[in-house]
């Protein structure tokens, strides 16, 4: 579609953590991840949600490359929660997240960590991507990346509110 669409002069695109690797030790020990890496051990047998997304983003670089109308930035959130957009969900993530918060899910008590942004900030990072001329590539921090500006938003949103919505 983008390619067919003359006006489109740059494609933010959703890609993951999971594009990056599908366990961190195979690195090796003390090896930060960053946006230079790529998942070298997912298959379609051994995890294919992690596969796809990983050959998603490349083929994404595959088709920026072979023109030069538009530029690519890719973003790589973590595990995305927030609220859904319908009350009415059947989301089988959002069920165990509910269980597990409300203390349904007794005598579990899972002890993990995982890393985790809000479907909001992922929308605010893709607005201020798509709107900042420098942002481009892959960026396997966006967050970080686009600290300044989210934060100059958010200032911006109190002092507006604190004049009373002027």
């Amino acid at each position: 579609s983008v390619n067919r669409t003359p006006t489109v002069k740059k494609v933010i695109f959703t890609a993951s953590t999971s594009a990056l690797c599908s366990d961190p030790s195979e690195y090796g020990q003390g090896h930060v991840l960053s946006e230079k890496d790529w998942n070298k051990t997912a298959s379609e047998t051994y995890f294919p949600y992690y596969y796809s997304k990983t050959v998603s983003e490349l083929k994404a670089f595959e088709m920026c490359g072979s023109q030069k109308r538009w530029k690519l930035c890719t973003l790589l959130p973590c595990i995305v929660i927030g609220p859904p957009l319908s009350r009415h969900t059947k989301s089988e993530s959002l069920t165990t997240f509910k269980k597990l918060l409300l203390g349904k899910m007794f005598p579990m008590v899972p002890d993990f960590t995982f890393y985790h942004v809000d479907v909001r900030d992922v929308a605010a990072a893709h607005c201020i991507a798509m709107s900042k001329e420098e942002v481009e590539g892959r960026c396997d921090r966006p967050f970080e990346v686009l600290h300044d500006a989210l934060a100059a938003d958010h200032l911006l949103l109190i002092a507006v509110a604190l004049r009373g919505g002027e």
